[in-house]
């Protein structure tokens, strides 16, 4: 479950300075220290919130908070300016019924006063130089005002806690805080380090965005980010979480006993390096540099945008730090039999686990390598009982689509086709002592789903529609803009659009007998028809046009950011169904090639001789010496079908 945490600074007002007040890193000295009531304002929402000590108890009651002023909002790289640093890892604890206590207290939240033990702030620095980190003082902290000469604040904040555990993870050493501040930063990279232990529970690490309130946002101290007023940061849990599905729509049969490769030997493992006995039960995919449970090692915080007022938190862990070859989720998909086969829909496909439950993983948000999936299955016709054996069928994830984020969602949908592969100033008076609240939101906006075919090249869909991704249809609904990327030898493909891709609605005149599939598409389109074709392939549109149908290098992320990666995209406007047809610009294509053991059957591998494959002879097997290879793709086209429904 998604668990969205808030804090907002809001702020009490003192009607007027006299020679007793003053701003800065002190104790409260005023004629005038009555603090105003004032209601937390948050953005509407119409999802379930927890408040108050609910929201306190999954936080451990406490956050660390960093701010600081005139920081500005550019890429560039520049250290806070001398005296600008507002809250340099303050903690902020919450107790019950504390509420107006202190005119630095209104929602349970406290900091002012508090201390911390040397070890405690030795596991909390911030690095204020290319080579110095420091820690944060031993003495108590203070209260912090609204200075209306400052152009802009930025806040960010991290909590780390161990549930029923009197001490947290950063008292245990468990897990220690680096805010990055110097002059080598860009401000997008001014995020944190963080170094953990195998001990540090992960599933307890909130990290908040960064956000940034700046005098253009407004000085109505009652409006949201508003200058003076409520602050609101929100918190994202430093994990997210991933499913796998596979459905097929192999008209007559079902699919059965299905076994994925994997390969734990190498660094960068492929898929031409992989033998029948590597296959698992559980589903599996090669994913390099996926990090294992219990990670120790230095996970790295940037943001996603410097322009934008609120930046979503990135979050990278080192290379080559508790690393696994292979993404190994849970055994449902394995299990299938010939009596509870494999799912035929994207709305019901079969998931990994039961309940299509999530998995939760250690974030990749710097993943530069595909997923690459092999499998072997089994097709059966419950009428005839037949059975056909399929092995080596591939399919490519691109990695862009692999950068998982926190706190969100992630479903890979395998489809699996008759087509597929294989075998302060301003005039503002008083000062505003800055208080905080915390409120947790639990969410199910924060997801991403990815549809990919099981063939060499690969076509992955997703579909976006009113900003957000379209998750659980069948597969798209109408208005859906649909987006597509090709994989071909493991690589994206730059499309050509009415060149090497097409887009077309298709219709079946019928569909009984002619059911519209991957297969019975390509013979519609002259591969290998040999009759009248009852299937009508109408292009949607042979030029691309801003209104429906674009090229684009960039498609939107789940955070509301972008993702660099070759694309094009639709707009569908009827229901039914749609073919996207990728032709491969080279003939056929072979793999890197492989050396097998002696007396190996040589069925289906080629020889490369001054350029030339040649196909084995019959009954030909191995030496142990000469490299064999496979062909992955006969040069025709490869088609996905994708289906429109009625919008909800």
């Amino acid at each position: 479950m998604k668990k969205y945490l808030f804090f907002a600074t809001a702020l009490a007002a003192l009607a007027s300075c006299s020679s007793n007040d003053f701003v800065g890193d002190q104790q409260l000295i005023s004629d005038n220290d009555g603090a105003i009531s004032f209601n937390l304002s948050l953005p509407a929402v119409t999802r379930s919130e927890k408040t108050g000590s609910a929201a306190a108890t999954d936080l451990g009651n406490q956050f660390i908070v960093w701010g600081e002023k005139n920081s500005g909002n550019s890429d560039t790289k520049d250290a806070p300016a001398a005296g600008h640093i507002v809250f340099p890892n303050y903690q902020v604890n919450y107790a019950e019924n504390t509420a107006y206590t202190t005119t630095s207290n209104t929602k349970n939240w406290e900091y002012v006063g508090y201390t911390h033990s040397t070890n405690y702030q030795s596991n909390i620095t911030y690095k204020a130089s290319a080579t110095a980190a420091i820690s944060g003082s031993t003495a108590a902290q203070t209260i912090k005002y609204w200075d209306y000469s400052a152009g802009s604040y930025t806040f960010t904040a991290v909590s780390a806690s161990k549930l029923n555990n009197s001490k947290t993870d950063i008292e245990n050493g468990y897990i220690k805080i680096q805010k990055n501040i110097d002059d080598n930063d860009k401000a997008s990279e001014k995020g944190y380090t963080i170094t953990v232990t195998a001990n540090a529970d992960l599933t307890k690490l909130y990290l908040s965005d960064r956000t940034v309130i700046t005098k253009t946002n407004g000085t109505n101290r009652e409006g949201v980010n508003a200058y003076g007023g409520n602050v609101t940061l929100k918190f994202r849990n430093a994990l997210s979480q991933i499913r796998a599905g596979i459905y097929e729509t192999i008209s007559g049969y079902a699919i059965s006993d299905i076994k994925f490769y994997v390969n734990t030997s190498g660094s960068s493992p492929t898929q031409t390096q992989l033998a029948q006995a590597s296959s698992v039960d559980a589903f599996g995919a090669i994913c390099p540099n996926i990090k294992g449970t219990g990670y120790a090692g230095t996970l790295t915080v940037t943001y996603s945008e410097e322009t934008n007022t609120s930046n979503h938190p990135i979050v990278s862990a080192s290379a080559g730090e508790n690393v696994n070859d292979n993404l190994i989720l849970g055994t449902n998909i394995s299990n299938v039999t010939t009596a509870a086969p494999l799912g035929t829909t994207a709305t019901a496909p079969t998931w990994d686990t039961s309940g299509g439950t999530f998995t939760t993983v250690l974030l990749n948000g710097a993943h530069t390598t595909n997923l690459q999936l092999k499998c072997d299955y089994t097709l059966y016709n419950s009428v005839s009982g037949e059975t056909i054996v399929v092995e080596g069928a591939t399919a490519v994830v691109p990695y862009e689509y692999l950068q998982w984020k926190p706190n969100y969602k992630y479903t890979y949908l395998f489809k699996i086709s008759d087509n597929t592969n294989g075998s302060t100033g301003e005039g503002v008076l008083g000062l505003y002592p800055i208080t905080f609240d915390a409120v947790e939101v639990v969410a199910e906006d924060g997801v991403a789903e990815y549809i990919t075919t099981v063939s060499e090249p690969s076509i992955t869909t997703f579909g976006v529609k009113n900003d957000k991704y379209t998750t659980g249809k069948n597969e798209y609904e109408l208005g859906t803009k649909i987006y597509i990327t090709i994989v071909e030898n493991n690589a994206v493909v730059n499309p050509t659009f009415m060149g090497n891709v097409h887009l077309y609605k298709v219709t079946s005149s019928d569909e009984t007998n002619f059911p519209v599939t991957e297969a019975s598409v390509a013979e519609a389109q002259a591969e290998t028809s040999t009759g009248t074709n009852k299937i009508t392939c109408t292009h949607v549109c042979t030029t691309l046009s801003p209104n429906n149908a674009a090229k684009t290098t960039t498609v939107p992320a789940e955070d509301g950011t972008t993702k660099n990666v070759n694309a094009v995209w639709f707009i569908p406007t009827e229901i039914g169904y749609y073919a996207i047809r990728y032709t491969p610009a080279t003939g056929a294509v072979y793999d890197t090639g492989t050396v097998l053991a002696q007396n190996t059957s040589l069925e289906g591998y080629y020889t490369l001789v001054n350029t030339v494959y040649t196909p084995c002879a019959d009954n030909a097997v191995a030496d142990g010496t000469t490299t064999y290879y496979k062909r992955t793709s006969e040069g025709k086209p490869v088609y996905k079908i994708v289906k429109v429904v009625t919008g909800s």
